[in-house]
Formats: structure tokens, C-alpha cells, sequence
């Protein structure tokens, strides 16, 4: 049986998805999250560093910041 929250979790394909900005120095750790956020319907946008990351919070407005 389902979570009766998870479709609050996912979006679906009529909803527009919400938007991250993933600050992640390394490579492999952030390569491994935008691909699972990506995966499950998420518009990732992944910066290297923390100053890029939060260029991107104050120009991109996301739903949600992964520092």
C-alpha cells in the first residue's frame, strides 16, 4: 500500500515540477542526487559551490534549496 502522502511528494506529469537548486562540491555525491531528484520528476539545478548555489536561490526562486 502506498503512502497516502506521496503523491504530495512526486509531481505528476500535469503539475509543473517543482524546481532545487542542489549545493554539492562533490562530484560523485552530486551527480547521485540530481539523478535521483531528476529521476522522481524534480527540475534540479546543481551548482559546485556555495556562492553559485546561491546566485541560483536569489535568480532562480526554487521551491526548495539543498545545501
Amino acid at each position: 500500500m502506498r503512502h497516502p502522502l506521496r503523491k504530495l511528494a512526486y509531481p505528476t506529469l500535469l503539475q509543473d515540477p517543482m524546481h532545487i537548486v542542489l549545493a554539492e562540491d562533490e562530484e560523485h555525491l552530486g551527480y547521485m542526487v540530481k539523478f535521483k531528484l531528476t529521476k522522481a520528476g524534480y527540475s534540479v539545478s546543481w551548482k559546485r559551490d556555495g556562492l553559485a548555489a546561491w546566485e541560483a536561490i536569489e535568480k532562480e526562486h526554487p521551491d526548495l534549496a539543498i545545501l
